[in-house]
């Protein structure tokens, strides 16, 4: 019968102190604003409710820490932790190029007027770190993606 025993050899048993593992120190955080393509495209309802899920399994799948997200209807943020070695516009445009199948396999209403194969508007605002930015930043962020599209936001009255 084999029982557990104390090492009592201090230089042995010094030589396997682990050290806390601390992941602030080995991973970078970023937060970045998605928008629909098209204006008229919200992220509510059932939509709003499947981005939720296929963005933390896309994390998980590619070893990333969603720290944060919100689904708004006008856009999609995200805090997300990974390893150094991961630029953050591929994981951006990986989550763009996973979300976007998604969203035109179960909902193919949106991919009829948008064969761009990409349901998210051109560009991205990206911030170092887990910074949620004031509300005048992100409409001018929304802004500014929309003029370069050529699209004006401004209402007729």
């Amino acid at each position: 019968k084999t029982q557990p025993r104390l090492v009592k050899d201090q230089a042995v048993s010094e030589q396997f102190f682990l050290r806390p593992f601390s992941p602030g120190l080995h991973n970078l955080s970023y937060t970045f604003f998605l928008l629909p393509r098209f204006p008229n495209h919200f992220l509510s309802g059932f939509l709003a409710k499947k981005m939720g899920a296929w963005v933390p399994y896309l994390c998980l799948t590619y070893g990333w820490r969603l720290d944060k997200i919100m689904v708004r209807p006008l856009y999609l943020s995200c805090t997300i932790s990974a390893s150094p070695n991961v630029a953050p516009g591929k994981m951006i445009n990986r989550i763009r190029k996973e979300t976007s199948k998604n969203v035109f396999k179960t909902f193919p209403e949106f991919f009829e007027n948008n064969p761009s194969k990409d349901f998210w508007a051109p560009g991205y605002m990206l911030i170092n770190g887990n910074y949620t930015p004031s509300n005048q930043i992100i409409v001018d962020f929304i802004k500014q993606t929309r003029n370069y599209q050529g699209i004006s936001l401004v209402r007729k009255v």
